[in-house]
């Protein structure tokens, strides 16, 4: 802290989540939003994905068809027992919900041959079982995306990424195959424990390799890359799109009410992981909130014991990653200088090593005065608002965007539940109880949809509406008040629109 620590810092670089200071911070930027990690875990952010299907089912079919387990056992179960009546091969990727790093991942034929789902939630995924191949081998890819803030939204894209391959060769999943995880899985965390694991000081081979040479094999392959690059602009554009809104109302309720005006501003740095089919579709698998930063791979020196050395794919994705972000957070600097004297390697940190990142990171970058950019090409692309915010059918997808403010607003600054009181205002404020919608009507949905969302929360003691509930009743309420409208996104938009106009009159 160079101004000591009752001034604090301009740039505070927390582990895992916001509340990971050991003292309360009043400014600056922090490098975490409130309730990110809990917004991405693997159950919370398949239900986000599943709102926005209900609204938007063409539009988000990137991610792989889903069951939230115990709550949706029946469905998965009636799903299962129709695909094997038809006699289709398919298999199913099981993921404990707080999971990470590919542990307690595995795949099943059937429901039958899972473990318990009594005890813990988990999300099942269809498993895509023609994914691409490179030297025959399976991978993902891990795109970085830079969240810069959400009031206004402001994200950029990594321009270069990361490619994760398998380490043993791909065959189509059977009974033979299903525990073999050094084919199926793609997690680094995993591979790295293979034999068959390549660390290479060529940034195109071995089993980690940079997103651009992967596109150039493409290219020479006769992929279209061009479309390629476009798609996934898309699903970032998309799911950026999706978790803003619980994010804004993490935030409402997490930041002390004075700090939204004056105190800090948040970024934040997330991993998206990307798999691609044969045919160049790129399915996204999960959104991490804390994307390792760390510079080192791992080396198997004996049975049983590794040691950590600069992995040169890490030092090209993260040094600009962390470098660019920094300076995009800092703008106003002529100067910053940060270095660290040693490489440090990824034993010495617990927080996912998400500060390694730093301890080769050695600039000084000059600032344009006058216009107040950085004259060094940035490895960050503006995808929101500038590239793709005018778009027409991105400001739709914003709609649930717009209902969580007039959830806000109905709040106010006490919790992030809604009160039975509250939501009658709502209802008065918006002149909605009328065409037979009664008060009493009111009263029973509102008691009935907080019951059926509290007892899916059992972990949160809250009393009240929830946002996901008030989502569900806004539109219960859409479709009765605007029921001559054909289409479900419509009716929901012009009660937006309806509360937006009598809201703008207080």
């Amino acid at each position: 802290m160079p101004r000591g620590q009752r001034n604090g810092c301009q740039i505070y670089w927390n582990g895992l989540s916001y509340n990971d200071s050991a003292m309360p911070i009043t400014s600056g930027k922090v490098n975490k939003f409130p309730g990110m990690l809990e917004i991405l875990r693997k159950v919370k952010f398949s239900q986000i994905i599943h709102k926005m299907q209900m609204l938007f089912p063409g539009e988000y079919d990137f991610y792989p068809k889903t069951w939230l387990l115990p709550t949706e056992l029946s469905q998965f179960l009636k799903e299962a027992k129709i695909t094997a009546k038809r006699q289709r091969k398919r298999y199913y990727i099981v993921k404990p919900d707080n999971s990470s790093q590919g542990d307690g991942i595995y795949l099943i034929r059937n429901p039958y041959e899972m473990k318990s789902v009594a005890l813990k939630p988990v999300v099942v995924q269809e498993y895509i079982s023609d994914p691409l191949l490179i030297d025959n081998k399976k991978f993902d890819l891990r795109i970085y995306v830079v969240l810069k803030s959400i009031e206004p939204l402001e994200f950029y894209l990594c321009r270069e990424g990361m490619a994760r391959l398998c380490t043993e060769d791909y065959n189509e999943p059977s009974e033979k195959n299903l525990h073999q995880v050094f084919m199926h899985l793609t997690n680094y965390s995993l591979n790295k424990r293979s034999s068959s694991f390549i660390q290479s000081d060529d940034v195109t081979e071995g089993s980690k390799r940079t997103l651009t040479s992967v596109l150039n094999y493409l290219e020479l392959q006769k992929y279209d890359v061009a479309k390629f690059r476009r798609d996934l602009e898309d699903v970032v554009c998309k799911t950026m799109l999706a978790i803003t809104p619980e994010l804004k109302i993490k935030c409402h309720t997490e930041l002390p009410r004075s700090a939204r005006k004056s105190g800090p501003s948040c970024f934040q740095i997330l991993g998206l992981d990307v798999l691609l089919t044969s045919t160049l579709k790129p399915y996204l698998l999960e959104v991490n909130a804390s994307p390792s930063l760390s510079l080192a791979s791992e080396r198997l020196v004996s049975p049983g014991v590794y040691e950590s050395i600069p992995s040169p794919v890490d030092q090209e994705i993260k040094i600009p990653l962390v470098r660019d972000t920094l300076l995009l957070m800092n703008p106003r600097n002529r100067k910053m200088s940060l270095s660290t004297p040693s490489f440090a390697s990824s034993d010495d940190f617990t927080d996912d090593e998400s500060i390694d990142a730093f301890s080769q990171l050695s600039l000084e970058v000059q600032v344009d005065e006058s216009a107040g950019t950085i004259v060094a090409e940035s490895c960050l692309e503006e995808l929101f608002p500038v590239k793709y915010g005018r778009r027409l059918r991105f400001k739709n997808m914003r709609v649930f965007e717009r209902i969580g403010n007039i959830f806000i607003h109905f709040i106010g600054y006490h919790g992030n539940r809604m009160g039975q009181s509250s939501f009658r205002k709502f209802t008065r404020t918006c002149k909605l109880c009328i065409n037979g919608f009664s008060s009493a009507a009111v009263d029973i949905m509102y008691i009935d949809i907080s019951r059926r969302w509290n007892s899916l929360l059992p972990s949160d003691l809250s009393a009240g509406l929830c946002y996901n509930g008030f989502v569900e009743a806004f539109t219960v309420i859409a479709d009765r008040k605007f029921a001559s409208i054909d289409s479900q996104l419509e009716r929901v938009l012009a009660l937006v629109d309806l509360c937006e106009s009598y809201l703008a009159l207080y």
